[in-house]
């Protein structure tokens, strides 16, 4: 009886304090798992992959990657999204030679796979991806996707044969020692042979000569000073030559106190150097150099394509050169002997 007694007190005291003040018991959150695979998030060029690799599979050829087309399905996407008579016409001025249009849409779907197995299953957008359409571009925004599929003039569509080939446009520019761009063969007589800094490149026009230009220069200017804006007086500022560079001073005496600064480092005893081979740590920093140079390469090809304008101008404005530097710093940290 006595044992009954001392559980029931127990119990009453385990209810009772649950509900006190400071012995409110908090329930542990229930941890979130994300099952989603990471290589089928969607995004437009996942999503056109798998719609080429589904082509592939029943031997038809792949879709091109079209600006053209992506800008008629970018404009279906923000104000077409699921309406119905969508005609070649209304984008004539988008693409003036694109003579078909074709469409297909998704929404809800979050899986690159269950997007394509619900066009599969409809006999409508099944005709489509098997149709003869030469172009191709997908949006994505959010849960809404839009596929849009052209044919232009001076496609052969029973071949599905661009007669306006992509090809090698060769500069016959001396800067440019023979240099080639890859793009169609009809924007060959456009190539230019352009400097961009202290190199000199082959681009597909004077535009995007100008834009990588533009791009190297506001690259450039936005490193002055590590980026940190210096204070207006009033007073003009002072341009500081060193032997280590240009640096900028509101006042003469900041000058003056970074070259006595210099000299006193220069009058210090000259110190001993044992040579050390720097051989492996010169190939290892540049090899990192070159791996990072190549990733963000990818990237950027992969965000605005592969063989467009933009992607180009990024890369030879501002790759190329953060790359060339990366180089130049290996040299300097491991000097070979």
């Amino acid at each position: 009886m006595l044992n009954s007694i001392k559980a029931f007190i127990v119990a009453l005291w385990i209810s009772i304090s649950s509900i006190l003040p400071g012995h409110a018991k908090i329930p542990s959150p229930t941890p979130f798992i994300n099952n989603t695979p990471v290589a089928n998030y969607i995004n437009d060029y996942n999503l056109f992959g798998k719609i080429n690799d589904y082509r592939e599979s029943i031997k038809l050829p792949t879709f091109s990657l079209d600006d053209e087309t992506c800008k008629i399905a970018e404009n279906i996407l923000n104000t077409k999204f699921w309406q119905t008579g969508i005609q070649i016409n209304d984008y004539k001025n988008y693409c003036s030679s694109c003579t078909s249009l074709t469409t297909a849409e998704s929404q809800s779907e979050y899986n690159l796979d269950a997007i394509i197995n619900s066009w599969k299953n409809d006999k409508v957008t099944l005709a489509n991806l098997k149709s003869d359409n030469t172009y191709a571009c997908v949006k994505v925004s959010g849960d809404k996707v839009v596929l849009a599929l052209t044919s232009k003039s001076g496609v052969d569509y029973v071949n599905n044969i661009n007669t306006d080939q992509i090809t090698d446009c060769v500069s016959s520019a001396p800067n440019c020692n023979g240099s080639s761009i890859r793009l169609k063969q009809s924007q060959c007589s456009n190539i230019t042979c352009c400097q961009v800094g202290n190199t000199w490149t082959v681009y597909s026009s004077n535009t995007a000569c100008t834009q990588a230009q533009n791009n190297y220069n506001s690259s450039k200017n936005s490193q002055v000073n590590n980026y940190i804006p210096l204070p207006s007086t009033g007073a003009p500022l002072v341009n500081c030559v060193t032997k280590y560079g240009v640096y900028t001073y509101m006042t003469q005496s900041q000058c003056d106190a970074e070259l006595a600064w210099e000299q006193q480092l220069q009058q210090k005893p000259q110190q001993t150097i044992i040579p050390v081979d720097n051989t492996y740590n010169n190939q290892q920093c540049k090899s990192n150099a070159a791996q990072d140079f190549a990733e963000k390469k990818q990237g950027v090809q992969n965000l605005y394509g592969s063989m467009t304008d933009t992607a180009d101008a990024i890369i030879q404005a501002q790759l190329t050169p953060e790359y060339q530097q990366a180089i130049a710093v290996c040299d300097q940290q491991y000097p070979l002997q």
